[in-house]
Protein backbone atom coordinates (compact mmCIF):
# COMPACT_ATOMS: atom_id res chain seq x y z
CA UNK A 1 0.00 0.00 0.00
CA UNK A 2 2.96 2.63 0.89
CA UNK A 3 4.33 2.36 -2.74
CA UNK A 4 0.67 2.60 -4.40
CA UNK A 5 0.14 6.25 -2.79
CA UNK A 6 2.94 7.54 -5.07
CA UNK A 7 0.53 7.06 -7.42
CA UNK A 8 -2.76 8.43 -6.50
CA UNK A 9 -4.98 8.45 -9.28
CA UNK A 10 -4.28 4.73 -9.07
CA UNK A 11 -4.65 4.10 -5.14
CA UNK A 12 -8.24 3.87 -4.82
CA UNK A 13 -8.81 1.22 -8.28
CA UNK A 14 -6.39 -1.12 -8.05
CA UNK A 15 -6.76 -4.47 -5.63
CA UNK A 16 -3.67 -5.58 -3.85
CA UNK A 17 -2.83 -8.98 -4.88
CA UNK A 18 -0.50 -11.97 -3.36
CA UNK A 19 0.03 -14.44 -5.88
CA UNK A 20 1.97 -16.74 -3.72
CA UNK A 21 2.70 -16.67 -0.27
CA UNK A 22 3.68 -19.69 2.95
CA UNK A 23 6.12 -19.81 5.83
CA UNK A 24 9.31 -20.76 3.65
CA UNK A 25 9.79 -20.35 -0.50
CA UNK A 26 11.58 -23.91 -0.41
CA UNK A 27 10.16 -27.07 -0.11
CA UNK A 28 9.94 -27.54 4.13
CA UNK A 29 8.43 -30.10 6.04
CA UNK A 30 5.94 -27.57 7.65
CA UNK A 31 4.14 -27.59 5.10
CA UNK A 32 3.28 -31.40 5.22
CA UNK A 33 1.91 -31.02 8.94
CA UNK A 34 0.19 -28.64 11.37
CA UNK A 35 2.86 -25.62 11.66
CA UNK A 36 2.06 -24.65 7.81
CA UNK A 37 -1.73 -24.90 8.30
CA UNK A 38 -1.66 -22.59 11.68
CA UNK A 39 0.34 -20.21 9.38
CA UNK A 40 -1.22 -20.53 6.80
CA UNK A 41 -4.59 -19.35 8.46
CA UNK A 42 -2.60 -16.64 10.87
CA UNK A 43 -1.70 -15.07 7.64
CA UNK A 44 -4.97 -14.90 6.13
CA UNK A 45 -6.20 -13.58 8.93
CA UNK A 46 -3.72 -10.85 9.20
CA UNK A 47 -4.49 -9.90 5.62
CA UNK A 48 -8.13 -9.30 6.26
CA UNK A 49 -8.96 -5.45 5.00
CA UNK A 50 -5.59 -5.71 4.07
CA UNK A 51 -4.54 -7.70 0.90
CA UNK A 52 -7.90 -8.58 -1.47
CA UNK A 53 -6.90 -11.74 -3.06
CA UNK A 54 -3.45 -14.28 -1.61
CA UNK A 55 -3.39 -17.20 -3.62
CA UNK A 56 -1.80 -20.69 -2.03
CA UNK A 57 1.35 -21.91 -3.82
CA UNK A 58 0.11 -25.23 -4.83
CA UNK A 59 -2.78 -27.33 -5.03
CA UNK A 60 -1.22 -30.41 -5.44
CA UNK A 61 2.26 -32.04 -5.00
CA UNK A 62 4.44 -32.61 -7.01
CA UNK A 63 5.84 -35.94 -7.70
CA UNK A 64 8.82 -36.79 -5.26
CA UNK A 65 12.04 -37.84 -7.39
CA UNK A 66 12.55 -40.40 -4.00
CA UNK A 67 8.89 -41.55 -4.28
CA UNK A 68 7.69 -40.14 -0.72
CA UNK A 69 4.01 -39.46 -0.13
CA UNK A 70 5.13 -36.68 1.94
CA UNK A 71 8.54 -33.93 1.28
CA UNK A 72 8.10 -30.97 2.45
CA UNK A 73 6.31 -29.60 -1.07
CA UNK A 74 3.99 -26.80 -0.94
CA UNK A 75 0.97 -28.59 -2.05
CA UNK A 76 -2.65 -28.60 0.02
CA UNK A 77 -2.87 -31.94 -1.08
CA UNK A 78 -0.52 -35.04 -2.02
CA UNK A 79 0.27 -36.05 -5.17
CA UNK A 80 -2.03 -38.42 -7.18
CA UNK A 81 0.08 -41.27 -6.78
CA UNK A 82 -0.74 -41.17 -3.32
CA UNK A 83 -4.55 -40.91 -3.31
CA UNK A 84 -4.26 -36.52 -3.75
CA UNK A 85 -4.66 -36.57 0.10
CA UNK A 86 -5.81 -33.71 1.91
CA UNK A 87 -2.65 -32.19 4.00
CA UNK A 88 -3.33 -30.04 7.45
CA UNK A 89 -3.34 -26.76 5.22
CA UNK A 90 -6.15 -27.63 3.41
CA UNK A 91 -8.37 -28.63 6.07
CA UNK A 92 -7.10 -25.55 7.88
CA UNK A 93 -8.03 -23.28 5.11
CA UNK A 94 -11.82 -25.60 4.80
CA UNK A 95 -12.61 -23.76 8.28
CA UNK A 96 -11.15 -20.28 7.50
CA UNK A 97 -13.96 -20.59 4.30
CA UNK A 98 -16.70 -21.76 6.78
CA UNK A 99 -16.52 -18.05 8.90
CA UNK A 100 -19.67 -16.65 7.64
CA UNK A 101 -19.48 -12.87 5.64
CA UNK A 102 -20.40 -9.80 8.69
CA UNK A 103 -17.60 -9.07 10.15
CA UNK A 104 -17.30 -8.95 14.17
CA UNK A 105 -15.09 -6.69 16.26
CA UNK A 106 -12.67 -8.60 18.09
CA UNK A 107 -10.48 -7.69 20.92
CA UNK A 108 -7.53 -8.67 22.53
CA UNK A 109 -5.46 -10.58 20.49
CA UNK A 110 -2.60 -12.20 21.21
CA UNK A 111 1.06 -12.03 20.50
CA UNK A 112 0.49 -16.10 19.41
CA UNK A 113 -2.97 -16.27 18.54
CA UNK A 114 -4.87 -14.84 15.74
CA UNK A 115 -8.44 -14.39 15.41
CA UNK A 116 -11.04 -13.59 13.12
CA UNK A 117 -14.98 -12.96 14.24
CA UNK A 118 -18.03 -12.93 12.02
CA UNK A 119 -22.19 -13.58 12.05
CA UNK A 120 -22.98 -16.21 9.40
CA UNK A 121 -26.05 -16.10 7.54
CA UNK A 122 -28.13 -18.18 10.17
CA UNK A 123 -26.90 -15.37 12.25
CA UNK A 124 -24.31 -17.86 14.61
CA UNK A 125 -21.15 -15.75 15.47
CA UNK A 126 -18.04 -17.32 14.58
CA UNK A 127 -14.64 -17.13 15.55
CA UNK A 128 -11.51 -18.29 14.08
CA UNK A 129 -8.22 -19.03 15.60
CA UNK A 130 -5.26 -19.69 14.68
CA UNK A 131 -2.21 -20.44 17.34
CA UNK A 132 0.66 -20.04 15.18
CA UNK A 133 3.97 -20.89 17.33
CA UNK A 134 7.50 -20.97 14.96
CA UNK A 135 8.60 -22.74 18.13
CA UNK A 136 6.10 -25.46 18.57
CA UNK A 137 6.12 -24.66 22.62
CA UNK A 138 2.98 -22.46 23.90
CA UNK A 139 -0.18 -23.86 24.50
CA UNK A 140 -2.74 -21.19 24.60
CA UNK A 141 -5.93 -20.94 26.90
CA UNK A 142 -8.24 -18.65 24.87
CA UNK A 143 -11.00 -16.96 26.70
CA UNK A 144 -14.14 -15.28 24.50
CA UNK A 145 -16.47 -13.18 25.96
CA UNK A 146 -19.50 -12.33 23.86
CA UNK A 147 -21.42 -9.61 24.86
CA UNK A 148 -25.35 -7.55 24.30
CA UNK A 149 -26.35 -11.42 23.89
CA UNK A 150 -29.61 -12.32 24.13
CA UNK A 151 -30.79 -14.23 26.89
CA UNK A 152 -31.34 -18.06 26.14
CA UNK A 153 -29.70 -21.33 25.64
CA UNK A 154 -26.71 -21.25 23.39
CA UNK A 155 -24.68 -24.30 21.85
CA UNK A 156 -21.08 -23.08 21.67
CA UNK A 157 -19.21 -25.98 18.99
CA UNK A 158 -15.25 -25.91 18.49
CA UNK A 159 -14.33 -27.19 15.50
CA UNK A 160 -10.65 -28.36 14.91
CA UNK A 161 -8.53 -28.61 11.85
CA UNK A 162 -7.64 -32.17 12.92
CA UNK A 163 -11.33 -33.18 12.63
CA UNK A 164 -11.87 -33.09 16.38
CA UNK A 165 -15.19 -31.78 17.01
CA UNK A 166 -16.26 -30.31 20.87
CA UNK A 167 -19.70 -29.23 21.64
CA UNK A 168 -20.73 -28.01 24.81
CA UNK A 169 -24.31 -25.92 26.21
CA UNK A 170 -24.01 -22.28 27.23
CA UNK A 171 -26.97 -20.07 28.97
CA UNK A 172 -26.86 -15.88 28.85
CA UNK A 173 -28.42 -14.14 31.35
CA UNK A 174 -26.75 -11.41 31.73
CA UNK A 175 -26.03 -10.20 28.39
CA UNK A 176 -22.38 -11.63 28.51
CA UNK A 177 -21.42 -15.04 26.74
CA UNK A 178 -17.80 -16.63 28.12
CA UNK A 179 -16.21 -19.76 27.08
CA UNK A 180 -12.56 -20.85 26.83
CA UNK A 181 -10.96 -22.74 23.89
CA UNK A 182 -8.00 -24.51 24.72
CA UNK A 183 -5.32 -24.21 21.30
CA UNK A 184 -2.08 -26.22 21.41
CA UNK A 185 0.85 -24.67 19.32
CA UNK A 186 -0.40 -24.84 15.75
CA UNK A 187 -3.62 -25.50 16.24
CA UNK A 188 -6.71 -23.86 14.12
CA UNK A 189 -10.29 -23.99 15.48
CA UNK A 190 -13.55 -22.72 14.47
CA UNK A 191 -15.74 -21.94 17.03
CA UNK A 192 -19.14 -21.75 16.31
CA UNK A 193 -21.70 -19.84 18.76
CA UNK A 194 -25.49 -20.96 17.85
CA UNK A 195 -28.52 -20.05 20.08
CA UNK A 196 -30.74 -23.11 20.55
Amino acid sequence: RTWLKAYPTLEASLELHITEWGHDSENHLGYDNNYGAAHTVAGAIEMVGVVERAFVFEIQDGKDPKGEKLWGRWGLLTHNDFGATAKPRYNALKLLDKIGNQRLQLLGKGSWVKALAAKNNQGDIQIVLSNFDVYGKHTEAVPITLTDMPSGSYTVTREFHNGQLQSTAASVSDGTLVTNVHLSPNTVVLVTIAKK
